[in-house]
């Protein structure tokens, strides 16, 4: 409806930056000029990059609804973000390669 004003309640809304170990950043200031906008600082490094994730929930959200959830799960992402998993293919080897010198193998009937 055209004219309405639509009032909302919100109790809690976080979004949060992580950045990868080893890359430094912090907090740095309020810019009123930029309608109050929060900003952050990022080091630079060598090659002038950085990897960053961001994060974001409100009390509506499905899950991560609370700010002791919300914490939680930021803790445990920025963890699993910092040590990803790894994957280490092997060589294939074959039933023979497998048995031990002097051993032989038998096929079931």
């Amino acid at each position: 409806m055209k004219g309405r004003l639509i009032r909302y309640l919100i109790l809690f809304l976080w979004v949060t930056l992580i950045l990868r170990a080893g890359e430094r950043g912090w907090y740095t200031q309020r810019i009123a000029g930029f309608e109050g906008n929060h900003t952050f600082t990022i080091a630079v490094n060598e090659t002038r990059t950085f990897e960053y994730l961001i994060a974001g929930a409100w009390n509506e959200g499905a899950v991560y609804n609370t700010p002791d959830a919300f914490v939680r799960y930021v803790r445990l992402t920025a963890l699993e973000y910092n040590n990803p998993v790894g994957i280490l293919f092997g060589k294939i080897e074959t039933r023979e390669e497998q048995t031990e010198p002097g051993r032989t193998v038998r096929s079931l009937p």
